[in-house]
């Protein structure tokens, strides 16, 4: 099983120490004159994206981590290019030869998989920039191929380690000439097929027996080409794990979109096991399609904040998403920068930690060369990445992300500067704190969330840490955040209690004063994360009612991840929705209220506690001043809960 590999053990968790606040706590809870009942966990109705999880295969929800190198007739060193082309390789018979020259083995390939603790390769050479290359002894006409099988070899080695290959297929022909923009432009000379530049048009036909098709046009690749190509490797290597799809563009309304739905549809009748990703940074999810990957590359010029925070730049919620991204380059095409420092490689690795803080899957694109294994720059990125797993995996394989539809830590900006993102196991009761901007003090400082914390350890040495939790608030000493600077992560283990003091809101009921109609303010409080409450007009606010009094002393908000954080580039304007002025009221009548809280929430995903001094009340009022784009004053809202002291 991915998820179980290089488990490491440490000792039994200190008991929570008593907090210096129980006495103030005690006599107000004696001035309250209320008995609180012991409140079991409240747990969310589990999210669409969750209960869709691909049906097709199962083996994707545990994978953890891909690597997604690119490996083709564009692989090599800057120097050796072809007429100041693209490409190194002129056909398929000399990226062979380069590749026995360089000793390439699939052995090699699935060591940096397993190093990287990858649960899948997705393997891309049928490019649209890497000479359209199929890397086995294809029966199918129309692009490249070589003889040795290459994508056999992989598979097989990498079935033997428990990791899937996923083989990538490109929607866009359109390079077949070597320049996109111009279809009408003649192929340089020297490209395979002469007239017909990369693609063996006239031979698919041939093999078709129907002279009109022409495989430049992205229709006919995508309904005849790419189904053969697909069926091909079906048929030869029943233990793929499925197909990376992109360029798949188009809906059910459009022949691109029905040629996409056709084939995704027809591999699930094949191969039932296998996933169908697609490239979807912001396009239309069709049937068949298993997961949606979300593609960040360094030419995209997407900004993060912070810039390691990969989900940050993109409008989507968490689970069921793959998230591609690229370091040293999707494939090695320029001169290696040698080793970069740990610091600047733990820089990178916190990337897809926040990935998977998001319940993500993040698929790094790290470019192998002819050998199989890593230029020496991603050799020492790896290598590092190897360390830091060794001690850290258990809070990123087998994890969800903490501070959505099931609970966990708030992630984000905490105290002094730190910035983190939070992972838990599915018993509820296992958390880890990955600080990886850590403040600038010794202490750091998060909300409890309504979790009784009953130890705290450092991960990485497996030492006791101390902690204190009052006023809603956990406070954790750390005598070194050297992992954070140096690796990638200061991961802290935090043990709880499975029941919380996050209090159940079944029966309870909310109001607002605009509403779209749609959006309504129930959905704020039905535990639901798949539906949201969505306000109008200037003033907007929220009101609980929890249907009698209670002792409350803080508020839970969730809000839907459907806005960035960051602007996509430099000098254009926050899009994120989110809220940022507040003020919180609460009321033991519903006519006189009192503030208790006020301030702003952060620009960020995920989970965010207000917290306040115990107050005896029945409702809660949560009054928005201003949204982080600063158009209106909109409030939108997946989920509210209020926590109790005790």
């Amino acid at each position: 099983m991915i998820g179980a590999r290089h488990r490491t053990s440490r000792p039994g968790l200190i008991r929570c120490r008593p907090s210096p606040m129980r006495s103030d706590a005690m006599k107000t809870r004696r001035l309250l004159g209320t008995a609180l009942a012991v409140l079991l966990a409240a747990t969310f109705t589990p999210p669409v994206e969750a209960e869709q999880a691909t049906q097709h295969g199962s083996w994707f929800n545990t994978a953890g981590i891909g690597w997604f190198p690119h490996w083709g007739l564009g692989t090599g060193r800057p120097e050796d290019r072809v007429e100041n082309s693209a490409y190194v390789y002129r056909n398929a018979e000399e990226f062979e030869r380069a590749t026995e020259q360089a000793g390439w083995s699939a052995d090699r390939m699935v060591d940096v998989a397993k190093r990287m603790r990858a649960g899948y390769i997705s393997i891309s050479s049928l490019h649209s920039r890497l000479g359209y290359l199929k890397i086995w002894p294809s029966g199918v006409p129309g692009s490249v191929a070589t003889k040795r099988d290459f994508l056999g070899e992989l598979v097989t080695a990498a079935d033997k380690a428990g990791i899937k290959v996923v083989v990538y297929i490109t929607g866009d022909p359109l390079w077949w000439n070597d320049n996109r923009d111009d279809q009408s432009a003649p192929p340089p000379k020297w490209l395979p097929y002469g007239d017909t530049g990369w693609l063996d048009v006239r031979g698919y036909q041939a093999f078709k027996n129907d002279p009109s098709i022409d495989i430049r046009k992205r229709v006919d690749w995508k309904r005849h080409y790419a189904r053969d190509v697909v069926d091909e490797i079906i048929t030869r290597y029943p233990k793929v794990g499925g197909f990376w799809f992109d360029g798949w563009g188009g809906d059910a309304n459009n022949a691109e979109g029905k040629a996409a739905i056709e084939l995704f549809q027809h591999i699930h009748e094949r191969l039932p096991g296998a996933v169908n990703i697609k490239n979807n940074g912001g396009g239309v999810t069709v049937p068949g399609e298993d997961v949606a990957a979300m593609e960040d590359c360094q030419s995209c010029l997407h900004r993060k904040e912070p810039d390691y925070d990969l989900p940050s730049q993109f409008p989507r919620g968490p689970y069921q998403y793959e998230n591609a991204f690229e370091t040293l380059g999707w494939w090695q095409r320029h001169a290696d920068t040698g080793p970069w420092t740990p610091q600047q490689n733990a820089f990178h690795l916190k990337k897809p930690i926040t990935s998977i803080a998001n319940t993500w899957v993040p698929n790094w694109g790290i470019g192998n060369d002819m050998s199989g294994g890593l230029p020496p720059a991603g050799e020492a990125l790896v290598a590092q990445m190897d360390r830091f797993m060794s001690w850290a995996d258990e809070s990123m394989i087998g994890v969800r992300g903490g501070g959505y539809a099931e609970g966990g830590f708030d992630p984000g900006y905490w105290n002094d500067g730190s910035y983190g993102v939070t992972t838990m196991k599915p018993d509820g009761r296992t958390h880890y704190l990955h600080v990886l901007t850590p403040p600038s003090g010794k202490q750091l400082v998060v909300p409890d969330a309504g979790y009784d914390v009953t130890g705290v350890r450092d991960l990485k040495t497996g030492k006791r840490l101390h902690f204190t939790r009052y006023g809603g608030k956990l406070r954790i000493t750390v005598p070194s955040w050297d992992a954070a600077v140096n690796e990638a992560s200061t991961v802290l283990k935090v043990t709880t209690l499975k029941r919380t003091r996050v209090l159940p809101t079944k029966g309870w009921t909310a109001t607002a004063t605009a509403v779209d109609g749609t959006n309504v303010p129930a959905n704020a409080v039905d535990g639901d994360y798949a539906t949201r409450y969505r306000g109008l007009g200037e003033r907007n606010d929220l009101t609980v009612d929890m249907q009698r009094k209670r002792v409350i002393s803080g508020l839970r908000v969730v809000q839907p991840e459907s806005s960035r954080i960051a602007v996509l580039n430099e000098g254009e304007k926050i899009q994120s929705t989110r809220i940022k002025d507040y003020v919180l009221s609460v009321s033991a009548d519903g006519q006189r209220w009192r503030d208790v809280a006020s301030g702003q929430l952060a620009n960020q995903r995920g989970s965010q506690t207000i917290t306040f001094g115990p107050a005896f009340a029945r409702y809660a009022r949560l009054t928005v001043g201003s949204v982080h784009n600063g158009a209106t004053n909109r409030m939108e809202v997946v989920d509210v809960r209020a926590i109790s002291p005790w």
